[in-house]
């Protein structure tokens, strides 16, 4: 398969992020879709699947932030991707650089997160991150919505260098 092919494929699937936070007696969400352009950035990597899977964790970081207590378990259905930002670093440079981001951003918003493995069957974000609504809507969760300066900070971020989750983190808490 060629990168054109598998960008088109993807395409094809709409690739989708979602995420699913309960607080209290109150359940939120977040979704969306991958800008087509960031998805052609990575389409022809091995670790595709991967870095769109860790970018979906930071998202939901950066969705849910303000209203998370310090504590937070974060579910995830990706082996790779929940050993990658429990030990803070991988095999693919693109998704270190993400794990840094989410660690910073972490940081920054006073979260301690720890990460459970959950399969995609009983990830009930999974739906959401398809596009599926019909449980937000059918027992009332609340939607959010990521900062308007998100994709252009996550565009921003130097792959190579670690160090720019930090700057990263910050200028999204702006």
């Amino acid at each position: 398969i060629t990168p054109e092919q598998k960008l088109e494929r993807v395409e094809i699937a709409d690739s989708g992020w979602g995420a699913v936070a309960m607080i209290g007696d109150h359940i939120y969400y977040a979704q969306g879709q991958f800008p087509k352009d960031f998805i052609g950035k990575f389409s022809g990597a091995l670790a595709f699947i991967y870095i769109l899977e860790a970018t979906a964790q930071l998202l939901a970081l950066i969705a849910f932030g303000d209203i998370l207590d310090e504590f937070v378990i974060s579910f995830c259905d990706n082996t790779a991707v929940e050993s990658c930002l429990h030990k803070g670093d991988g095999s693919d440079s693109a998704v270190n650089s993400l794990a840094s981001q989410y660690w910073a951003l972490s940081c920054v918003c006073n979260k301690q997160p720890a990460f459970a493995r959950v399969s995609s069957a009983a990830n009930c974000s999974d739906g959401v991150s398809r596009g599926d609504l019909t449980m937000p809507e059918k027992y009332g969760w609340i939607r959010l919505h990521l900062p308007a300066n998100t994709w252009k900070t996550i565009y921003s971020m130097d792959v190579s260098i670690p160090s720019t989750g930090l700057k990263a983190a910050l200028s999204i808490q702006k």
